[in-house]
């Protein structure tokens, strides 16, 4: 326990409170990190936002076919959209779920 390491390390009072007080704060830190580990992220969220955005991205050269006036433009116009809004979407399921990129194990 690190709490007994600090007792028996012979520091001054006040360092040795300051050190308990930092030791409080980054166990309440990890215990809010175990907490966002434990919860979780309904499936039924990121399947919409990718099935929506799927459907989004099938549709959208119907939209931009009268405004390019025909134009083969179209379709890399469509890949570089749908390439950055599902690179965007991939960002979004990392960011619920931080703790399959960075192991929370991995900080013991």
């Amino acid at each position: 326990d690190l709490s007994l390491i600090v007792k028996h390390a012979g520091l001054d009072p006040k360092a040795s409170d300051r050190f308990e007080q930092a030791l409080t704060a980054v166990s309440a830190a990890l215990g809010a990190c175990e907490r966002i580990l434990r919860a979780p992220t309904p499936l039924v969220y990121t399947r919409h936002t990718s099935r929506f955005l799927l459907a989004w991205c099938l549709l959208l050269p119907l939209g931009l076919y009268t405004d390019l006036k025909g134009s083969l433009l179209v379709v890399p116009i469509v890949v570089a959209l749908a390439a950055f809004l599902f690179g965007i979407e991939e960002l979004g399921v990392q960011i619920e779920e931080p703790f399959s990129i960075i192991a929370i194990e991995s900080i013991f």
